[in-house]
């Protein structure tokens, strides 16, 4: 494979990877603002 399409893939694959890691996190703090409501309400 070239240089120029491993760094191409390695980007994309990072870019999925990110994408993931910040879906993953907004769902944690999700749960967590739905838990401190409820200690709240």
């Amino acid at each position: 494979m070239s240089k120029l399409a491993s760094c191409k893939t390695y980007s994309f694959v990072n870019s999925k990877i990110i994408a993931f890691e910040l879906e993953q996190r907004n769902k944690r703090f999700q749960l967590i603002a739905m838990q401190l409501e409820n200690c709240y309400n």
